[in-house]
């Protein structure tokens, strides 16, 4: 009879997990976008930051700063005005008041300890991110006081036409959810890298 029990319950178990999974979502080039999109939508909110850059663009004394603007809008359209999974374009750039992130603070670009060396109104929308030659990495910004410290997650891609390196980035003062975008952006950067064909 214990025996029997245990098969029952065992049985259950199994069949429970596998519901469990077969439940959950599939992990595509898609659905990372479309998480990504779903968090920079109108700009952001409830603590969401998608932001648009661009490194070697500005120093703050001295010191290299990512010159960057408000992203308000993405979508995975590419170039040629077709659907890539693997292109983020920014659609909507708010540069009305940029910043020069530097040092791990948060500074308005017009700072007087701030020189840019180009303007964001050179950089209009559209902006392309291809996330098979982006590197990503995370970064910590506060105001200078040190307060509001917001991590963020950035995307750097080299545009081959121009050799600027322009990010896309999402900050959140939520711990699990700069977790899952790290993991969602690298998601996307390994599925979409071609290289991997050759098995290195």
């Amino acid at each position: 009879m214990k025996r029997t029990s245990l098969s029952l319950l065992l049985a259950a178990t199994a069949l429970l997990l596998a519901d469990n999974a077969a439940g959950q979502a599939k992990q595509t080039v898609q659905g990372a976008q479309t998480f990504l999109q779903g968090l920079a939508e109108n700009g952001g909110s409830g603590g969401i930051y998608p932001r648009y850059g661009l490194i070697g663009k500005a120093t703050f004394d001295g010191e290299p700063a990512f010159l960057n603007a408000w992203a308000r809008g993405i979508d995975n359209i590419d170039e040629k005005g077709k659907a890539d999974p693997c292109v983020t374009r920014i659609t909507v750039l708010d540069i009305s008041k940029p910043g020069a992130w530097s040092g791990g603070i948060r500074w308005t670009a017009s700072s007087n300890s701030v020189a840019l060396s180009a303007s964001l109104a050179s950089y209009p929308a559209p902006r392309y991110i291809h996330w098979g030659k982006a590197g990503i990495r995370r970064e910590s910004y506060s105001l200078k006081d040190g307060s509001d410290m917001i991590q963020y997650v950035l995307a750097r891609y080299t545009n081959p036409q121009t050799r600027d390196t322009e990010v896309f980035g999402i900050g959140t003062l939520d711990a699990s959810l700069v977790d899952r975008i790290e993991y969602a952006m690298k998601f996307l950067q390994a599925s979409c890298d071609t290289s991997v064909s050759t098995g290195f």
